[in-house]
């Protein structure tokens, strides 16, 4: 089962950190743990859901938990 969620945002903020409109993709490896990356938009990428707005990344305190994806809009 593929769990990557891939979005494309204006504005997102993750760890304490702010960035300008940045791709975001967060998976889940074979051993279960959950990896986000946020980088600068470069060109467009298939299956990428667009947010015209803001997206907080939110990151469990379980590190085995799925972070929360908060569109803020």
């Amino acid at each position: 089962m593929n769990q990557t969620k891939r979005l494309l945002a204006h504005h997102v903020i993750f760890e304490g950190r702010e960035y300008g409109l940045s791709f975001i993709e967060i998976n889940r490896d074979s051993s279960g743990r959950w990896h986000t990356s946020v980088q600068p938009f470069a060109g467009e990428t298939y299956s990428t859901a667009f947010v015209d707005g803001t997206v907080e990344i939110v990151s469990p305190a379980d590190p085995d938990g799925e972070p929360q994806i908060i569109v803020k809009r």
